[in-house]
């Protein structure tokens, strides 16, 4: 019955350590004002080693108040207690958790503007309290997923780790959340907190302030945590866009690459000449190393957090290698395409480092135009598209400048040979007469 089962979480609440007991309080306390189910929040553990680990700090808390006021006892409590640290492993001693921990369910529905697949989907979370090292860790999995795990290169990316990681820029759990906490961590050298998140979860900046506990501040500006509910908004916002991601992940592992219907009036409704045939992922390591992709990797732009994809296009002799790098956050941050254009002779290829076309090029696909719709689902679909299109722009272009009937493509454009300083290239798309033409 739902009041024996508020008074059993009534019970364990007293036995909750302090951090726990204040999350615990406001996310109750946001699931109330649901009312829909769609977040529940428990306390689950044992509440007999709850009650005796309460009752063994406070015996350990007596212990020492007695030592002080009884000095002939001093020293042979302290080589009774010295003796029993040594017989406890010092691992289990430093990650110790407490008995009690908090599960929190949430239930993930998607808005009118987001397919029905994405429907029902659930996250479940495990907040833990270290003890001896005065900090919270986050267990996390994605309950029902089977509807978008449909992609073989994006498999991770439904990993709710994954997912937490993004909730605030540069809080990936990596690092102890206070000097304490690293201090204790330093005794199991060399074991990182990498090699123990597994074990004992990860200690995300965002759930210590909402625990209550004081964090290292770091460089970055650390966002305003105005209550539980923020969080809580932001992880199913994530948690669907990151479903909708695999989704098109899948079709491009498929080489699907169709028109969006939210594309407006952004891009013709008929595909483009230039096609995709192959997609597949790419590492960081991979990325870096190539020349023209320098000054993403050294401005931060591109960082080993991102997702990376190879993909390759092709129209007629021309060859088209598009690196794309989608972030963590995704749709919040529009995902960067790096080019490479290789003609049909063995040697020539264009990049950014020694084509205007090229970076006119990614400049429309990555700065241009943008409708609000694009924003919420369809947006790395859309950037490929217009990709394509632009492939299609430049190939015409050549051929209407160099004269040569090698490639018939029906696009239409209005021709100025020289535009700019850059040469730009007749990229944005007027539907009103169904030419491309230059930015205003």
């Amino acid at each position: 019955m739902p009041f024996e089962q508020d008074r059993l979480q009534s019970q364990l609440a007293k036995y909750l350590p302090q951090p726990l007991f204040v999350l615990f309080k406001n996310l109750n306390a946001l699931q109330y004002h649901d009312g829909k189910g769609n977040l529940t929040a428990t306390i689950e553990g044992d509440m007999d080693s709850a009650r005796s680990f309460v009752s063994n700090t406070t015996t350990k808390d007596e212990d020492s108040d007695s030592d002080q006021e009884e000095e002939t006892h001093k020293v042979s409590k302290h080589r009774r207690r010295m003796a029993s640290v040594q017989e406890e492993n010092l691992e289990s001693r430093v990650l110790k958790q407490h008995p009690l921990y908090i599960n929190l369910f949430l239930q993930c529905r998607s808005s009118d503007q987001l397919p029905a697949a994405n429907q029902g989907v659930k996250v479940q979370l495990y907040i833990y309290y270290m003890v001896n090292m005065n900090m919270v860790t986050v267990k996390s999995e994605l309950v029902d997923g089977s509807s978008a795990a449909c992609s073989v290169t994006a498999d991770d990316l439904l990993e709710a780790n994954s997912i937490l990681s993004s909730i605030f820029p540069d809080d990936h759990g990596t690092t102890c959340p206070s000097s304490f906490s690293q201090s204790q961590l330093d005794k199991l050298a060399p074991s990182t907190l990498s090699n123990l998140r597994a074990k004992i979860g990860t200690p995300f900046r965002w759930a210590q302030r909402l625990a209550g506990l004081s964090v290292l501040s770091t460089e970055v500006t650390e966002p305003k945590l105005s209550s539980v509910s923020v969080v809580v908004k932001k992880l199913k916002t994530l948690v669907l866009n990151r479903v909708e991601l695999v989704h098109q992940l899948a079709d491009l592992e498929k080489c699907n690459l169709a028109v969006p219907s939210n594309s407006g009036e952004l891009l013709p409704r008929q595909l483009p000449q230039t096609k995709l045939y192959h997609w597949s992922r790419c590492t960081f390591e991979d990325f870096s190393e190539l020349a023209h992709a320098d000054e993403y990797v050294k401005s931060g732009a591109v960082t080993p957090e991102c997702i990376i994809y190879l993909a390759k296009l092709t129209c007629f002799h021309v060859k088209v290698l598009a690196h794309v790098s989608i972030s963590g956050d995704y749709p919040s941050t529009r995902p960067i395409v790096l080019l490479k254009i290789e003609d049909r002779q063995p040697g020539e290829c264009l990049t950014r480092n020694n084509s205007n076309a090229i970076r006119c090029i990614e400049r429309e696909i990555n700065l241009g135009k943008i409708e609000e719709t694009e924003s919420i689902v369809n947006q790395l679909n859309l950037q490929l598209v217009r990709l394509a299109w632009c492939c299609d722009v430049l190939i015409a272009v050549n051929t209407h400048e160099t004269g040569s009937p090698q490639a018939s493509l029906h696009v239409k454009f209005v021709p100025h040979c020289r535009r700019g300083r850059d040469r730009q290239l007749p990229l944005t798309y007027n539907s009103t007469t169904g030419f491309f033409g230059y930015s205003q």
